[in-house]
């Protein structure tokens, strides 16, 4: 799931922008957050991406490879371990930011 968030954003980030990676409790979740600088979304967009084959037109415009399956397969693993998903995005050329929510072990 990480894997696939973090290859995003070095596909979708053109060279020289910045990406970062951060991971805090959140409440009783750990918040993994992943934000690039990259060809960003619009407003629309961001509900669909979870759908399986589901690529944007910028994506598609720039022939940038890849299935569409990725967010579908990350988001199907987040739920699977009691946790969650979502994408922001300011808009085109605003960078995205991907906020993972797995719940934290209590019988460590």
């Amino acid at each position: 799931m990480l894997s696939n968030v973090v290859s995003n954003a070095l596909k979708y980030t053109p060279e020289g922008r910045a990406i970062a990676l951060d991971v805090t409790a959140h409440d009783e979740l750990a918040r993994i957050t992943v934000r690039d600088e990259g060809i960003g979304l619009l407003p629309e967009e961001i509900g669909s991406l979870f759908r399986r084959y589901r690529r944007t037109d910028a994506v598609r415009a720039r022939g940038l490879p890849g299935l569409g399956l990725g967010l579908y397969a990350a988001q199907g693993l987040a739920v699977a371990h009691g946790g969650g998903i979502r994408l922001e995005s300011a808009g085109r050329d605003q960078g995205t930011t991907v906020i993972i929510d797995l719940p934290l072990a209590t019988d460590v």
